[in-house]
């Protein structure tokens, strides 16, 4: 499952970050970041505002700008920046899981008992890295699950 569902999951970031960097200008904030209260405010949230400006004449129904202005390129972009992070982690969990599993000894030799026990630990400590770290990517997996790519065996339970 691990290049499958890597492979995909990286193959969304690029699209995502593509778009994100299609935008003419995204080192700016876009109308709609949360910004300290003196500023205009719309929603307040924890001392923080939205400031958000609609442009006159606008149709959009209520919450459709704040919802764009939430999705700034630069939020995006290190949104798919911890993503892409934990993604590496989830490929780093998966080989040392493969290195412990292959580090442990196959036969029952009394002499190696000592070294058989610490190489199963270290083998169900990496089990379970692996094992948070691939439902995390697969939950990350769920955004693009309308995605033709998309295998349902990722879906989580």
């Amino acid at each position: 499952m691990t290049p499958a569902l890597a492979a995909f999951v990286n193959a969304r970031l690029d699209e995502d970050e593509a778009a994100a960097k299609a935008v003419e200008d995204n080192s700016a904030p876009w109308d709609g970041q949360w910004q300290p209260r003196e500023r205009h405010a719309l929603e307040t949230f924890n001392g923080w505002v939205l400031a958000v400006s609609v442009p006159a004449g606008s149709d959009f129904r209520p919450g459709v700008v704040e919802h764009i202005a939430r999705h700034d390129p630069a939020r995006v972009l290190r949104e798919i920046e911890g993503k892409r992070k934990r993604l590496a982690l989830y490929l780093d969990a998966e080989k040392a899981l493969a290195a412990a599993l292959s580090a442990a000894p196959s036969q029952d030799d009394p002499a190696t008992s000592h070294t058989r026990v610490r190489e199963r630990i270290s083998a169900n400590r990496a089990s379970g890295r692996f094992t948070a770290l691939e439902m995390s990517v697969r939950l990350d997996a769920m955004a693009w699950s309308g995605h033709p790519d998309y295998k349902q065996e990722w879906a989580v339970p």
